[in-house]
């Protein structure tokens, strides 16, 4: 099994027993009431598509930023208050959508993306970046994390 869709089936968690299918490369679970997500999603190192929009999660487990092969990854519409540090490591991920949820802020390791392309945060009442960086697009957004990094581990603020 490579690809597993569970959308539109009212699930309010998936099942720990998902980190069993280690070919799957596509898992869809839109449009459920899904306010869980396990923590052994991580062991699922070979997907390449998450999309878990339009459902009611309030937190993703950090053991997201162990899917190395991760190339586009769907959180948008739901509750969450922050995405899980470490998808800044994610070596694959060209696509993070995490618009309209409660996000306030960014974490600052999305800078050492090298392969990000997309990255949709627009609906999320965002203090950090401001919205006026949110405004100017990906690019803005990178740097201004990228000197925030900078600061934290120089101790040093550069203008």
């Amino acid at each position: 099994l490579v690809s597993l869709s569970l959308s539109c089936n009212l699930l309010e968690e998936l099942p720990e027993g998902i980190s069993r299918f280690a070919q799957l490369t596509c898992l869809l679970g839109s449009q459920n009431e899904l306010r869980l997500v396990p923590d052994t999603i991580g062991s699922l190192t070979g997907l390449r598509l998450l999309d878990l929009h339009r459902k009611k999660l309030q937190h993703v487990p950090s053991s997201i930023s162990r899917l190395s092969s991760l190339t586009v990854l769907n959180l948008s519409q739901n509750r969450l208050q922050q995405l899980p540090e470490g998808l800044g490591h994610l070596p694959q991920l060209k696509s993070l959508l995490a618009h309209q949820n409660l996000i306030f802020s960014l974490p600052i390791d999305l800078c050492q993306s090298d392969s990000m392309k997309e990255l949709t945060v627009h609906d999320n009442p965002l203090r950090m970046p401001p919205p006026e960086i949110v405004a100017r697009g990906l690019r803005s957004i990178l740097d201004f994390l990228s000197r925030l990094f900078r600061c934290q581990t120089s101790n040093t603020l550069d203008l």
